[in-house]
């Protein structure tokens, strides 16, 4: 054993990416995890099995903290290091785990960003920049008394460049609120993932290969945003991939002054190009779908992360939702509601407060459940 722990570390590392293809890891996770412990090795200066120290991953964690790296990404190196030598152990090549000391750091605690939701208005304002600003960008008067102005000539050809470009990042704003698809996913999106114009409905057909999880998945199309992809659709292969670039941090905040939409707001909240994921996990939740059916139209494995962490509760009618509870009064009473309009609430606005607090009364209800059933078994009678 301890001639292995001695050996090169390049060499166990090459040992352990053989394993996880053994075992049919995802090409992504794969790549990621290797490129994690490689970093790891590189920065700590670490030659061999035997000098992987806690306090040396512990003081380099510290370094990623204070270098402004967020608890869930210090926290994902980590596990690909634990993972690491938990292999390690398991193959007999390291007598004991130096790491199992070494926990996570507290993600609620360390929430470097936090997004917002953007609203209806907010959205359309968006689409409209975004398809009007890279044409607008080349007629804007730069210097002279006309500064600021739309006045600059511009050729039909570049003109009609410029109409194009706005187009493709309207449609990908748009398609992205309307499926949830992380920028990742959408950068590797071909034409071929689209299976338009069938019944029972068009979707994306998200393989394993450029999913998040790794696994195929399936995401209906709203029938406005299919006829938007049919007059957009070219006459090329089926690999060819749907958006040429996906939008920097830079043109997103430039589409955001354009149309007037602050990118940090009074709060501190952000509106970055994963706040689109998180605006259409709102609207799911605002339009009355239930808990259940927005994780699966998110694809997240933890229904909390679909209701704590992707939506916004800011855009929940929150006094419409008190409003819409049964009444305890007389008839009377229930008339004179719905005489004033009170009880005139939309089935999505009453979901809207059930949908952000389920994740907290859930436990509740099913322990008080269980408690009920084994009052009741007690008491019915036994028959013989």
């Amino acid at each position: 054993m301890s001639e292995m722990a001695n050996r090169p570390i390049g060499e166990h590392v090459g040992d352990y990416k053989n394993y996880l293809e053994s075992i049919e890891v995802s090409k992504k996770h794969l790549k990621e995890t290797l490129s994690r412990i490689n970093r790891i090795v590189a920065e700590c200066n670490i030659k061999k099995l035997s000098g992987v120290k806690p306090e040396k991953i512990r003081c380099w964690l510290k370094l990623l903290d204070e270098k402004n790296v967020a608890a869930r990404t210090r926290n994902t190196y980590l596990s690909s290091l634990k993972a690491f030598i938990h292999w390690a152990k398991k193959e007999n090549r390291i007598s004991e785990n130096p790491l199992v000391t070494l926990v996570k750091s507290n993600e609620k605690l360390d929430v470097r960003r936090q997004r917002r939701a953007l609203t209806i208005e907010e959205i359309q304002r968006l689409l409209e920049s975004a398809k009007s600003r890279p044409l607008n960008e080349l007629k804007m008067i730069r210097i002279g008394s006309n500064k600021g102005k739309l006045l600059a000539s511009v050729s039909p050809l570049v003109a009609k460049k410029a109409q194009l470009k706005g187009g493709q990042r309207a449609l990908i704003y748009h398609f992205a609120l309307n499926t949830g698809l992380r920028r990742s996913e959408l950068s590797r999106l071909t034409w071929s993932h689209l299976k338009l114009n069938i019944l029972p409905y068009s979707y994306v057909n998200l393989t394993a290969s450029i999913s998040k999880s790794g696994r195929d998945e399936i995401v209906p199309l709203r029938a406005d945003l299919v006829a938007v992809l049919n007059q957009y659709k070219p006459d090329h292969s089926p690999d060819q991939k749907i958006f040429d670039t996906i939008p920097s941090m830079k043109v997103l905040k430039a589409d955001l002054l354009a149309a007037g939409i602050d990118y940090v707001n009074h709060q501190g909240q952000v509106l970055d190009f994963h706040s689109l994921r998180y605006t259409f996990c709102t609207m799911l939740s605002q339009s009355g779908a239930s808990p259940r059916m927005a994780q699966a139209l998110m694809r997240h494995s933890d229904i909390n992360l679909t209701m704590s962490t992707y939506t916004d509760p800011q855009l929940f009618d929150l006094k419409q939702a008190v409003e819409s509870l049964p009444s305890f009064g007389t008839t009377d009473d229930a008339d004179t509601a719905r005489a004033t309009g009170t009880c005139d609430v939309s089935h999505s606005d009453r979901f809207a407060l059930g949908f952000a607090l389920t994740s907290s009364i859930s436990s509740q209800s099913c322990s008080s459940a269980d408690r009920k059933g084994k009052r009741e078994k007690m008491m019915t009678p036994k028959t013989y």
